[in-house]
């Protein structure tokens, strides 16, 4: 069930918090990334600011969080075609089963930026070498 996904978001990232030390997630799912979205900020952290945040799937609702969620696109009817035409390949060949690639496009929002840590090494980078 979905809130099951979102609840999983939520826990985990208090989770997540009490025992690493990171500046970003990817998600398996959009709704898991929902969940910790709110996860993050019950804990006073700030997306992307302090983390950045990936789902996967591009769910429509994606660019109705706050911020906007960056996510990974895939079609799923090429996912479909492709489990059928390798099913059916087994079926008639015998073949063994086979690694599918499906193209996926990054959708970039509001949820991901370059950590802070990283900006303030670069910047005392360039202000050392002068």
């Amino acid at each position: 069930c979905p809130g099951s996904a979102f609840r999983a978001g939520v826990d985990g990232a208090a989770e997540a918090l009490k025992k690493h030390d990171f500046t970003a997630v990817i998600a398996n799912a959009d709704p898991v990334a929902f969940g910790l979205l709110r996860g993050f900020r019950n804990a006073g952290r700030k997306i992307p600011q302090d983390i950045s945040l990936v789902g996967f799937d591009n769910n429509p609702a994606c660019e109705f969080t706050d911020p906007p969620l960056t996510s990974v696109a895939i079609s799923r009817q090429a996912i479909a075609v492709s489990a059928v035409e390798t099913l059916l390949e087994m079926i008639e060949n015998g073949a063994p089963g086979a690694e599918i690639h499906i193209p996926t496009e990054l959708v970039i929002r509001d949820s991901a930026a370059c950590p802070l840590q990283t900006i303030k090494r670069s910047v005392n980078f360039r202000l050392s070498k002068r």
